[in-house]
C-alpha cells in the first residue's frame, strides 16, 4: 500500500475541494475499466473520491485545507514557504504490480498541480 500528500501551493493553493475532485474526475475519466466514486471517511467525515480500477484495485483521494496541512509540511521539509492545501492519495495493495499503470496515472495527476512537491509517505521521503 502506498500513501501520497501532494502538498499545494501559490494558485493552487485556493482550489477547492469540488475543484482538486473535478480535476482528478476529468483526469481519469476517459480511462478503460475505472469507475469513480464518491464516499466519506466513516470517522472523520471527510469528504473521499474514489477511483476503481476493474471492480477490485481502489485509490482514494482526500482534499485538506487546514493549519495541519502546513504543520505537516515543516515537520518534513526545510522549506520557508507553507502549503495550505493537500492531495492525500492512499493505494491499494498491488504486491504483483498489476496496476502499475495506475499508479504512473496517479503521479502524473498529480504533477499536473503546479508547484506540488509530492511526499511519499510510505518510503518517508519527497519524490518531486
Amino acid at each position: 500500500m502506498n500513501a501520497f500528500h501532494a502538498f499545494l501551493f501559490g494558485d493552487e493553493a485556493e482550489i477547492s475541494e469540488q475543484e482538486a475532485f473535478d480535476k482528478i474526475e476529468k483526469w481519469f475519466s476517459h480511462s478503460p475499466g475505472i469507475t469513480i466514486t464518491k464516499d466519506s471517511n466513516p470517522f472523520t467525515k471527510a469528504n473521499v473520491l474514489k477511483i476503481t480500477a476493474d471492480e477490485k484495485y481502489v485509490t482514494s483521494f482526500q482534499f485538506e485545507k487546514s493549519n495541519v496541512v502546513a504543520e505537516d509540511y515543516l515537520a518534513i521539509s526545510n522549506s520557508k514557504e507553507m502549503p495550505i492545501a493537500r492531495v492525500r492519495v492512499l493505494m491499494g495493495p498491488d504486491e504483483n504490480s498489476d496496476y502499475d499503470d495506475v499508479a504512473v496515472m496517479v503521479l502524473q495527476l498529480l504533477s499536473e498541480f503546479t508547484i506540488t512537491p509530492i511526499y511519499n509517505v510510505t518510503a518517508k521521503h519527497f519524490i518531486t
